[in-house]
C-alpha cells in the first residue's frame, strides 16, 4: 500500500498526465470544474475536450464546454454546446443535471434579449415534471389560486404543501416575466408555486430543528426561520422577500386587491431591512402597476 500511495495522489492531482485515460471520466469532469472555478478556462477546456476524446457523446462535458463559451461571451458556440448536452441527456450521470442545463440555456436567452426562447427554455424545465400537465394538478394550482384571491396566502399554506424545489428557479423566473409583461394571472401562478415551495421548505426544516415550536403565521415563520444560519441563508438564496413582492404586485395589477394588501403587508412586517420591505410600504400607500421593462435587470433570480 505505500508503494502505491504515491502514484495515487500523481494520478489524482496531475490536471492532464499520461494516468488520464485510466481515469473514470467523473474524475477528470471534476478535475476540469476545478479549473473552471479558478478562472483557468484554457486548462479546464483542454480537460473537457479530453474526455470528448475518449467519449463524445458525455452531455457533461458539452455542457463544461459551453459553459466556458458563455464566459467568453461566445454566446452562439455556447448555445450549440448547451443543446449538444440534451442531445446526450439520457447518458447523464445524475438525471436532475439536465435542469441545470435547461436553466443555463434560458440564462443564455436573457443574455441575448431572446424572451421567446427564454420563455420556452423555463416552460419546458416545468414539463419534466410528470405531475406538471396532469388534470389533478392543474386543479389543485386553480384551486389554490382562487383560495389566494378569496381567502388569502395563509390559508393556501394551511391547505397546501408543494415541495418542488428542483422547479424553483424557473417558477420564479417565469412569475417574474408574465408580472413584467402583463399577463398577471399567469405571474400569480407561477409566483405562488415558487413562493409556496419556501414556505413548505421552511416549514419542514423549523418541524425539524425546533419541532415544539408552534406556528402562529407567515410572519413569524419567517423570522424564526431568519433567526437561525442556515434557515437565514435558505431564505436569502430563495429571494422570497422578492417573489412575495412581486406575487401582491401581480395580485394588484389582476384586480385582487384583498389578497394583494395581504401579501403586500407580510413583506412589509416579515423582512425587517429588506429593500422590498420598503418597496411593499410603498405600494400599500400608494399602489401602482411596474412599467414593462425589457433589458436584463429586471431577472432577480439568477
Amino acid at each position: 500500500m505505500r508503494i502505491l500511495f504515491p502514484l495515487v495522489c500523481v494520478i489524482l492531482l496531475s490536471p492532464i498526465s499520461w494516468a488520464q485515460e485510466a481515469r473514470p471520466d467523473w474524475l477528470v469532469l471534476e478535475t476540469g470544474k476545478i479549473a473552471f472555478e479558478k478562472g483557468e478556462y484554457g486548462q479546464a477546456m483542454r480537460i473537457f475536450r479530453s474526455v470528448l476524446e475518449q467519449d463524445r457523446i458525455s452531455p457533461e462535458a458539452h455542457y463544461w464546454i459551453g459553459r466556458i463559451f458563455e464566459e467568453e461571451g461566445e454566446y452562439s458556440l455556447a448555445e450549440e454546446q448547451y443543446r449538444r448536452a440534451l442531445e446526450f441527456r439520457r447518458q447523464l450521470y445524475v438525471m436532475d443535471y439536465e435542469i441545470r442545463i435547461r436553466e443555463r440555456l434560458a440564462r443564455l436567452y436573457k443574455e441575448k434579449g431572446d424572451y421567446a426562447e427564454f420563455e420556452k427554455a423555463l416552460t419546458e424545465i416545468l414539463l419534466m415534471d410528470v405531475d406538471y400537465s396532469s388534470r389533478e394538478s392543474e386543479a389543485m394550482r386553480a384551486a389554490m389560486i382562487r383560495i389566494l384571491t378569496d381567502q388569502g396566502l395563509e390559508k393556501v399554506v394551511e391547505l397546501y404543501r408543494l415541495d418542488k424545489a428542483e422547479y424553483f428557479l424557473a417558477n420564479a423566473e417565469l412569475g417574474l416575466f408574465y408580472y413584467r409583461t402583463g399577463r398577471y394571472m399567469d405571474a400569480v401562478r407561477h409566483l405562488l408555486s415558487g413562493g409556496l415551495t419556501v414556505i413548505s421548505r421552511t416549514i419542514r426544516h423549523l418541524e425539524v430543528r425546533r419541532p415544539f415550536l408552534e406556528y402562529t403565521g407567515l410572519t413569524d415563520l419567517f423570522r424564526n426561520a431568519m433567526d437561525e444560519e442556515e434557515g437565514a441563508e435558505y431564505l436569502e438564496k430563495s429571494r422570497i422577500d422578492a417573489l412575495l413582492y412581486y406575487l401582491g404586485a401581480s395580485l394588484y395589477a389582476a384586480g385582487e386587491l384583498g389578497s394583494f394588501r395581504q401579501v403586500m403587508e407580510l413583506v412589509r412586517d416579515a423582512f425587517p431591512g429588506s429593500v422590498w420591505r420598503s418597496r411593499a410600504i410603498a405600494q400599500l400607500a400608494d399602489p401602482s402597476i411596474e412599467p414593462v421593462i425589457t433589458s436584463r435587470e429586471f431577472f432577480y433570480f439568477f
